[in-house]
């Protein structure tokens, strides 16, 4: 596990626990993971961004076990809830797009449902970045369903997609830096 402790170097940890924030990417590990949906959340807290006061990690574990390395991290830093930020990949949210929320439900998305089983409250930052697209809704629309909707979360992105993520991830990260000041 890697901890990006930004900032500040390993080993001489001066942050102020009232401040500390976690950063946690969800995703699957893996090579055959990488480029796909399902890790845009991985993607986004890998880049080199640099926020004060800011834990990154990236999940070690498959997207529904997410939970027990957060409160790992959690309890580790001695971080409060309300200064935890999971990012994931959303599909009610179209490509493109992206919300931070607070206090919400996983809305079926197993990766954070593992999280708020684990910390026991819903009540931490999700930062939801939209993969839907045309393709998501001709899988809704499949037959079987549940393989459909299965096979677009782990599909990579499209070139055209990637060409578009890193402005995707600038505009978040601006958002993100602005939430991290006024929070």
């Amino acid at each position: 596990m890697l901890y990006f402790l930004t900032g500040y170097i390993r080993g001489s940890i001066p942050y102020n626990i009232h401040t500390m924030k976690l950063l946690f990417g969800i995703g699957n590990p893996g090579k055959e993971y990488e480029g796909t949906r399902h890790n845009i959340g991985i993607a986004f807290v890998s880049r080199d961004e640099v926020f004060k006061d800011v834990i990154k990690e990236v999940s070690d574990v498959f997207v529904n076990r997410s939970g027990q390395i957060v409160k790992k991290l959690k309890s580790k830093f001695k971080i409060k809830n309300e200064n935890i930020y999971v990012v994931h990949d959303d599909l009610d949210i179209q490509f493109g797009e992206f919300k931070i929320v607070f206090n919400r439900g996983s809305a079926g998305h197993r990766g954070v449902q593992s999280v708020i089983a684990a910390l026991k409250t819903q009540k931490f930052w999700r930062v939801r970045i939209g993969t839907s697209s045309p393709r998501l809704r001709s899988a809704r629309a499949a037959k079987d369903k549940k393989e459909a909707v299965a096979d677009f979360v782990l599909s990579k992105f499209t070139s055209g997609e990637k060409k578009q993520l890193e402005d995707i991830f600038e505009r978040i990260s601006h958002a993100i830096s602005d939430h991290f000041n006024n929070n």
